[in-house]
């Protein structure tokens, strides 16, 4: 998940603000003239990573989400503003309360965040990494999922709207718990 980490450092030179650890997170946080927010990871094991962006921007803001040489899906939903998606030549709205599906290897899925407003993503990152799959449960579960989600194509799956996926991603955002039991509730949700 060293590319999570990367890119949370990618924020910290951008947008300014500072960096903490907690319980396993990593935590930017930043309060300055390009605006104010706050950016969560937690690594899951099992090749899962889940990122939470809060941002309210005062200017346009681009990132990219790269895909490793390793198999990789990322699950991008917009709990609150909207974003414009782009992977190859294909450009797309995504708004709030809907989903975006893509993976593949060896691409940049660029995800542009509009300034003057409040922009609220969940970020699910699935890789495909050998290493990281411990049993033949869940090297059967990544089969299905890749089988399911990417396409010969690499083409991206844009969701209809749903309200059930932000209601379970607010149960993460309210969890108190800390440390290892954290991290299991968060692993529960982020599976479901």
């Amino acid at each position: 998940m060293q590319i999570v980490h990367n890119q949370l450092s990618y924020f910290n030179n951008v947008l300014g603000g500072s960096i903490s650890s907690f319980q396993g997170d990593r935590i930017l946080q930043y309060d300055n003239d390009k605006g104010t927010g706050r950016i969560q990871t937690v690594s899951l094991g099992s090749g899962i990573s889940y990122t939470e962006y809060d941002m309210d921007l005062n200017q346009d803001f681009n990132f990219d989400l790269k895909l490793d040489e390793n198999r990789s899906l990322y699950f991008v939903y917009c709990l609150e503003g909207n974003f414009r998606f782009t992977k190859g030549s294909d450009s797309q709205k995504v708004e709030a309360l809907q989903t975006v599906v893509v993976g593949g290897s060896n691409d940049t899925i660029n995800i542009k965040l509009r300034g003057a407003s409040k922009s609220n993503l969940s970020i699910i990152k699935v890789t495909q990494d050998g290493s990281a799959i411990d049993n033949n449960n869940h090297q059967e579960l990544y089969d299905q999922l890749f089988a399911t989600f990417l396409s010969e194509d690499g083409e991206p799956h844009i969701g209809t709207f749903n309200l059930k996926i932000k209601e379970q991603l607010l149960q993460i955002r309210a969890i108190t718990q800390v440390g290892f039991v954290r991290k299991l509730l968060i692993e529960g949700i982020v599976n479901f």
